[in-house]
């Protein structure tokens, strides 16, 4: 068998450094953002404030869409008993 259909490709080593190096600039400067003594504590708040309220806003449509496939249900439910005729 040919050895050369073991090798592995060998990865563009510039390509990979330069993504580990924005990578790293990019969480550098997030934590800059939120770690800033000035106003970080004011950011960090913000952020909070934000995911609590697309939380709570995500609670209330699951809840009005639950509510709706109950009233659904229950109407598709009584729509055959009302329209059998009574028997006496």
């Amino acid at each position: 068998m040919p050895t050369a259909m073991f090798v592995r490709p060998q990865r563009d080593v510039k390509r990979v450094a330069a993504v580990w190096f924005i990578g790293g600039m990019a969480l550098a400067s997030l934590l800059g953002f939120f770690f800033d003594s000035r106003r970080g504590g004011e950011r960090r708040q913000m952020a909070v404030d934000k995911i609590v309220t697309a939380g709570k806003d995500v609670k209330q449509k699951g809840q009005r869409q639950a509510q709706q496939l109950r009233n659904r249900a229950a109407s598709t439910n009584l729509e055959p008993v009302a329209a059998t005729p009574k028997l006496d």
